[in-house]
C-alpha cells in the first residue's frame, strides 16, 4: 500500500525539510492562515537559505526555532518575544532571519527551553557559551541578574568548570538547563522546585542562578554519567552501567532495576523512554515510565525492530534501525503529522508508515544521511542530518558571496 502522495515522492531530497503542526507565530516558516500545519510539507533548503547551503543542526523551543547552517550561519524562525532567537530586540519575526550575533561563531551545539536559548561554540580547545530568551526563575545560568529577557546573547562564565573538562551535552527543559561534561560531571540552574538539577532543595531554594555542581545524587562509586535528559519537572540520568537514576526529594534514585541496563533515555515534557541495551533479553526494546517510577514494556514496537532515537517533547518519535517510524502522544495541532480521524492524542504508540516512505525514498537517493526529528512543544521537522558535521568547499565557495550579503564568515579553524 502507498502512504506517500506522487506529488510528495516526487520532493522527496536530502535537501527537503519536512514540517508539521503548529505555525501561529511562523516557527515552521510557512505562511499558514490558519496557523496550523495538518500533515508533513516540504520545504527546500534552497527556497530559504542563499548560495545552496544546508542544514547541519535544527533546535526547537515553544513557537520558535533555530537553524544551524553547515557553511556556519545561524538562523531564526517564529517568536521572540523574549529574545530568545539571538537578536538584539524582542520583535518577533516575519519569516526566517540570519541571526548576525553568531556570523563569526563556530556553533556547535544548540539547545532550546521553553523561551531560552543556548549555543556552544568551540575554537581549537577553548569553548564559549551562549545563552539568551526568557530568564524566569534563572535557566540562563547568568547569576542574578535584574532582567527577565536577556538579547543579544550574553556569555556564561564556564570557571566552574573542573580543570581540563569540557561541555559534552547540554539539555533545556522548560525554566531548567543541566549540563555534562566529558569527565561525566552533571552541573544544573533554573527551575529546582523538585530537585530537577541534582541539587537539594532548600540548599539554594527554589531556584538556581548560577550553574552548580549536582551533588544529590545515590549511585555506586565508580558509576559514571554519560547522559541526561530532562522534562518540566523531572530529569532522567543515565549512566555507564547501564543504570537509570530520575530525581526526587531524597536525590536521583535508581529505577527499573528490573530492566537494566538501558542505553538510552529520553524525557518530554512529562513522558518519558528508555531504550534497553544490548545486554538485555529485551535488546532494543522500549520501555515507558509509568507514574510509579517503574518501567513498563511497550508492545506497540515490534520485538524485531531495535529503536535508535527518540525524539518528542509532547509528541514522540521512534525511528528503528530498519527506518521504521512510530510515534504517540499529542496531535491536538498535528504535530504528529497525522490526521487526528487516525490519532488525536494517543498513550499508544503507533506506526507513521508517510513518515517511513519519507525517509526510504529520500535515503534512496542518498544512503549517507541521518533522518532526524526536532519537536518543540506544538510543532515538528523531520530533515535529514550529513555524517559530515560541515561542508569546508561550501563554505569557502560562499565567503564572497556572503560578505556581499553582510555575513562576514571569516574565522576559519580546522579539528583533524
Amino acid at each position: 500500500m502507498e502512504y506517500l502522495s506522487v506529488e510528495k515522492k516526487a520532493l522527496c531530497s536530502p535537501e527537503t525539510i519536512w514540517v508539521c503542526g503548529k505555525s501561529s507565530d511562523g516557527q515552521l516558516i510557512i505562511d499558514n492562515k490558519d496557523g496550523t500545519i495538518n500533515s508533513l510539507t516540504p520545504i527546500n533548503e534552497r527556497e530559504i537559505f542563499p548560495f545552496g547551503d544546508k542544514i547541519k543542526w535544527i533546535g526547537a523551543g515553544d513557537h520558535f526555532t533555530i537553524f544551524v547552517t553547515r557553511s556556519n550561519v545561524v538562523y531564526g524562525a517564529g517568536q521572540n518575544s523574549s529574545g530568545q532567537l539571538g537578536l538584539d530586540h524582542c520583535d518577533n519575526l516575519q519569516g526566517i532571519t540570519r541571526i548576525p550575533f553568531f556570523d563569526h561563531k563556530h556553533i556547535v551545539n544548540i539547545s532550546c527551553g521553553a523561551y531560552f536559548s543556548y549555543f556552544l561554540e568551540e575554537i581549537q580547545d577553548k569553548q564559549y557559551l551562549y545563552v539568551c530568551g526568557k530568564n524566569n526563575n534563572n535557566p540562563l545560568g547568568l547569576g542574578k541578574i535584574k532582567e527577565s529577557n536577556v538579547y543579544p546573547p550574553r556569555t556564561v562564565d564556564l570557571k566552574f568548570l573542573g580543570e581540563n573538562d569540557t561541555i559534552d551535552k547540554i539539555v533545556c527543559g522548560y525554566e531548567s538547563v543541566l549540563l555534562l561534561t566529558k569527565k561525566g560531571i552533571v552541573y544544573g540552574c533554573g527551575s529546582n522546585t523538585t530537585s530537577q538539577l541534582g541539587i537539594k532543595r532548600g540548599i539554594m531554594g527554589g531556584s538556581i542562578s548560577e550553574f552548580t555542581k549536582s551533588t544529590f545524587m545515590n549511585w555506586e562509586e565508580h558509576e559514571k554519567i554519560i547522559d541526561m535528559s530532562l522534562g518540566t519537572s523531572y530529569s532522567l540520568l543515565l549512566s555507564n552501567l547501564g543504570n537509570v537514576y530520575k530525581n526526587s526529594h531524597e536525590g536521583f534514585k535508581k529505577i527499573g532495576s528490573t530492566f537494566s541496563p538501558f542505553e538510552k533515555i529520553h524525557f518530554g515534557s512529562t513522558n518519558a523512554f528508555a531504550k534497553l541495551a544490548k545486554e538485555n533479553k529485551h535488546s532494543g526494546r522500549i520501555v515507558t515510565l509509568s507514574s510509579l517510577d517503574t518501567f513498563e514494556l511497550s508492545e506497540d514496537i515490534p520485538e524485531t525492530q531495535e529503536v535508535i532515537s527518540i525524539a518528542g517533547v509532547s509528541a514522540f518519535f521512534f525511528i528503528t534501525k530498519e527506518y521504521q517510524v512510530y510515534c504517540s502522544g499529542y496531535n491536538s495541532f498535528y504535530e504528529l503529522g497525522l490526521p487526528k480521524d487516525i490519532v488525536k492524542d494517543s498513550t499508544a504508540i503507533v506506526r507513521h508508515y508517510e513518515m517511513e516512505e519519507i525517509i526510504k525514498n529520500t535515503r534512496n537517493l542518498n544512503d549517507n544521511i541521518i533522518p532526524t526529528i526536532v519537536t518543540g512543544f506544538s510543532h515538528t521537522i523531520l530533515y535529514f542530518k550529513s555524517k559530515e558535521s560541515r561542508d569546508y568547499l561550501r563554505f569557502f565557495s560562499n565567503l564572497e558571496r556572503h560578505v556581499y550579503n553582510d555575513t562576514i564568515l571569516t574565522d576559519v579553524i580546522f579539528n583533524f
